[in-house]
């Protein structure tokens, strides 16, 4: 059932007076601004390549941790692409270490990476363009590794001594069909993050109320007046009106 984007229910939940005063905020949030990603796309800057690998590099060099991660199930940004990025980017040193499971507090292995210093490649499991939303635990002990210098794979080693992942060179893991979705799932299903799959639902209801939506649109349809029917009628109630 993954998407590129997941649905934006969390956009109006952080936006409750409750949650903005537990976190503190005085302006409400909002998703993307319109605005910024207008000028991004008008000046050209969303297509520029050239020097992005470069930039890094050189963030690298002054000691900025950098972590690239990328959802195994998002179509939008594909995590194969990422990787060859990531490869470019960390050069030689970073292409013989090896992937490592990534172990979090629930004991499920939602992703793996690979990881030379103070750069690591993130490959997050059954996850679309936004992996906070599928894995939300992964992308929380993912964050705070980071911010602590922590290798990313289990949390427990300094990255700044010659740390390096240990492990296959590919990340070799396939999912497979288990969790994909063949019939229509309702907008209101809630996505599991431990299953990657919606929780259950009533399918007979689900489906009828997506007939009597579809029935209804082609009903619409079906009785909006064409041009000409409004032509004929207005010559009828003219004729009417002449008699």
């Amino acid at each position: 059932m993954l998407a590129a984007f997941p649905y934006t229910f969390f956009v109006d939940y952080l936006n409750t007076p409750k949650v903005q005063q537990a976190v503190g905020a005085f302006v409400n949030y909002s998703e993307s601004s319109s605005t910024v990603g207008t000028a991004f796309t008008t000046t050209g800057d969303d297509d520029r390549e050239v020097g992005t690998i470069e930039d890094v590099k050189k963030l690298l060099k002054q000691g900025v941790y950098v972590v690239e991660y990328a959802g195994d199930a998002d179509y939008n940004c594909n995590w194969f692409g990422g990787q060859v990025v990531s490869e470019e980017t960390g050069g030689p040193s970073f292409v013989s270490a090896g992937y490592e499971n990534i172990s979090t507090s629930d004991d499920i292995v939602h992703g793996q990476v690979k990881q030379n210093g103070n750069f690591a490649f993130v490959r997050i499991y059954e996850s679309g363009h936004e992996v906070p939303f599928y894995q939300p635990l992964v992308a929380l002990q993912l964050f705070e590794r980071a911010i602590c210098g922590l290798d990313i794979a289990v949390g427990t080693e300094g990255i700044w001594n010659g740390y390096r992942s240990v492990g296959p060179p590919e990340s070799t893991f396939r999912e497979g069909n288990a969790t994909v979705q063949f019939g229509p799932v309702p907008a209101t299903a809630i996505y599991n993050t431990t299953t990657n799959e919606p929780n259950p639902y009533n399918h007979t209801v689900s489906k009828r109320s997506l007939q009597d939506k579809t029935m209804s649109k082609r009903s619409k349809k079906l009785s909006k007046p064409t041009p000409e029917m409004k032509r004929l009628r207005r010559e009828s109630m003219a004729a009417r009106g002449g008699l």
